[in-house]
């Protein structure tokens, strides 16, 4: 199959992450966003009243001071597919997919 049929998740992952992981980053960005509504959020009931954002559901307050001046920028650059992708296989770059809390809540298991 091209890359051009692929679904945009799947394009966007063999993108920007190592081959190895593309499962496992699909697996989490399911789990993360069942819908892969790139425009999806969800705020969460933590003590900075933070924001997860995108297909991967980033964490607006851990990551926004690396990407933008404010986290509300920062949320509106998330919304793109492509930005959101990026960022996530940068996060994975440093944390790997314990960054995510479906992993490391053992919600998704990584192969």
């Amino acid at each position: 199959m091209s890359q051009k049929k692929l679904p945009l998740i799947d394009r966007l992952v063999r993108k920007y992450f190592p081959k190895r992981q593309w499962g496992n980053a699909i697996r989490v960005a399911t789990a993360e966003n069942g819908s892969f509504n790139p425009k999806a959020y969800n705020h969460n009931s933590d003590k900075v009243n933070s924001i997860d954002v995108g297909l991967f559901q980033i964490n607006d307050y851990w990551h926004y001071k690396k990407y933008a001046k404010t986290k509300k920028a920062f949320r509106k650059m998330l919304k793109n597919p492509e930005y959101n992708v990026k960022i996530a296989s940068e996060i994975y770059k440093t944390s790997g997919f314990n960054a995510w809390s479906v992993v490391k809540f053992n919600k998704v298991k990584i192969k």
